[in-house]
């Protein structure tokens, strides 16, 4: 925990300073698709503002200060029973916070993301997951089985200059062929981070 929260504020004070605030949006939200998972088109992105955003943690609910928030869909393109077809793959939610509450609102989502753990029926690993990919540091949880009704996986990146970016990878239980296996969707997940985080790797300069 104590070095998780290490990595995230060293890696928004070292960021932070190299790049600005509308090009870091523009950047994160720059990936457009990846093989069978594609941005939905349009491209739907929305701002909004939220003072005192909640957030449910195993102690219950606190709040976060949002300065400005982007939305972007991705969809996974299958066939299912020879029929083309797609389904919401993972949602982004790239979130600008207020500078000044930063740390302790950092805090909050690493307990969030806690939160998010207990609701998995069988979770991946003992603690938070942290994934590596271009420098980049993914932390959150998934699941290790999709016998899961909500969310495979919730995972947050701080990619500095007070942002967060909220990744929630949809489950679709039920429909055939669109994860085989546990394996198949993790390959998927971590395919996305590796080229989220080498997209975001060249624009964040």
């Amino acid at each position: 925990m104590k070095l998780i929260f290490r990595l995230i504020v060293i890696c928004n004070l070292l960021c932070s300073a190299a790049y600005s605030q509308n090009s870091t949006q523009k950047c994160l939200l720059s990936l457009k698709n990846l093989g069978k998972v594609k941005a939905r088109k349009p491209d739907n992105t929305s701002s909004d503002t939220h003072t005192g955003y909640p957030l449910q943690t195993l102690n219950g609910e606190v709040k976060i200060s949002i300065l400005e928030e982007y939305l972007k869909f991705y969809e996974l393109k299958f066939r299912d029973e020879g029929e083309r077809t797609s389904r919401l793959f993972v949602s982004l939610f790239i979130r600008t916070l207020d500078a000044g509450s930063f740390s302790g609102d950092s805090l909050k989502i690493i307990e969030y993301l806690k939160y998010e753990r207990s609701r998995l029926k069988q979770p991946e690993s003992a603690d938070l997951t942290v994934i590596d990919y271009n420098g980049f540091k993914f932390i959150g949880t998934s699941s290790a089985t999709l016998k899961q009704e909500n969310d495979l996986a919730t995972f947050v990146l701080f990619p500095g200059n007070n942002y967060v970016v909220f990744f929630d990878f949809s489950n679709n239980p039920g429909i055939k062929n669109y994860y085989n296996t546990i394996d198949e969707f993790r390959s998927r997940r971590n395919d996305f981070f590796a080229a989220y985080s080498n997209q975001i790797k060249k624009c964040l300069k």
